[in-house]
């Protein structure tokens, strides 16, 4: 996907396409809400491939968080639509209507938007076929540098850096997008420093674990090692013959884990079969 080709092999013809385009991707957590600091990592709460997660430059999560002003301006923004719909209706089929054009027209401004959408497609296609830019070498450094700094923000539990290559591409692309949307066809500090805020959002949006610190298995789609280490603590008690109560106990003086969150996490491995209840009513380590 970075590499902007697609591999096609069919009918005996194997050919490499240019696909040069960008991707925008959404998808909904499973259980209807994103939980960070739950049992599976971020890609399988939305069923997406750890490999094809590395793939994207930038990946938020959205939360619904109560707000009264962006709950406000959404629910007036619903409302004047489902209005003007119903003022549409009224005056089309209503005998003796009271609604006229100069109401539809005063309702449709209310609910346009500050972009038209016809204007914005246009701003991007001529944005894209006319205007290439190109990063000075006192940007391209500052490019350079930033990648360096995010790696070495590596955890001391891991030898992995926290991002590869792929990153820097990001970064770079992320600049010249910004350049671009301002149809210049060069890349000044501003645009790293909007490509570098993007940047940092996203790694603290899915890269920090529950201690808030810096993990790289989140980063690259899998368990963070707080969650790892969790669940090798209780598999190790487990087999040393503590029961569900005492690994609860031991867990929340020894290491600060909430005692729901163990509880949460032993039902986890229950139904993953990592762990099963014998007839006494205790559990055992399978896997």
């Amino acid at each position: 996907m970075e590499q902007g080709t697609l591999s096609v092999s069919k009918a005996g013809i194997v050919a490499t396409l240019k696909a040069d385009c960008s991707v925008l991707a959404a998808g909904n957590p499973k259980k209807g809400y994103f939980d960070k600091y739950g049992d599976e990592p971020l890609p399988k709460q939305i069923g997406i491939p750890p490999a094809l997660w590395t793939r994207f430059d930038l990946i938020f999560t959205v939360y619904d968080i109560p707000n009264m002003s962006y709950d406000n301006a959404i629910s007036e923004h619903i409302m004047n639509s489902h209005r003007i719909g119903a003022i549409i209706q009224n005056r089309d089929n209503a005998e003796n209507s009271e609604y006229t054009e100069a109401d539809i027209q005063a309702g449709s401004r209310e609910a346009e938007a500050p972009i038209s959408k016809e204007l914005l497609k246009k701003y991007i296609v001529y944005a894209r076929a006319n205007i290439f830019p190109v990063a000075p070498a006192e940007v391209a450094s500052r490019i350079k540098g930033f990648y360096n700094e995010l790696r070495q923000l590596k955890p001391q539990d891991s030898n992995r850096p926290p991002v590869t290559a792929r990153t820097l591409e990001a970064i770079q692309r992320l600049s010249e997008a910004s350049a671009r949307i301002r149809l210049s066809n060069k890349v000044t500090l501003e645009d790293f420093e909007t490509a570098k805020k993007l940047i940092e959002k996203s790694l603290r949006d899915i890269g920090l674990d529950e201690n808030n610190k810096l993990d790289v298995n989140l980063l690259n789609g899998l368990n963070s090692y707080a969650q790892i280490d969790k669940v090798r603590s209780a598999k190790n008690l487990i087999r040393n013959g503590k029961t569900e109560q005492e690994v609860i106990e031991t867990l929340e003086r020894d290491k600060k884990i909430d005692p729901n969150h163990t509880k949460s996490l032993i039902n986890h491995l229950l139904d993953k079969r990592e762990l099963m209840r014998t007839p006494e009513g205790g559990l055992k380590v399978i896997a």
